[in-house]
């Protein structure tokens, strides 16, 4: 489930802060669960790592500027 996937990648970060797919893990997986708003960081760190870690990164930065009210930003993303 989400919360054991959530639990096992924070981890992860832990040994390993720079890692731009565990980031956009984390930062996805708080998109699909009711702590939406703790994406961003998770994610903007991952956009920073690597543009190109994921053909979704966009999408989903975007949605996370969007849950945090965040609106022209989320746009840019979108």
């Amino acid at each position: 489930d989400k919360n054991n996937a959530l639990t096992f990648y924070l981890k992860a970060l832990e040994k390993n802060p720079q890692n731009a797919l565990t980031n956009f893990k984390i930062g996805s997986l708080y998109l699909e669960m009711i702590y939406k708003h703790r994406a961003l960081s998770y994610l903007e760190k991952a956009l920073t790592l690597d543009p190109k870690v994921s053909p979704d990164i966009h999408k989903n930065i975007g949605q996370a500027y969007h849950f945090n009210l965040m609106w022209d930003k989320a746009i840019e993303h979108y």
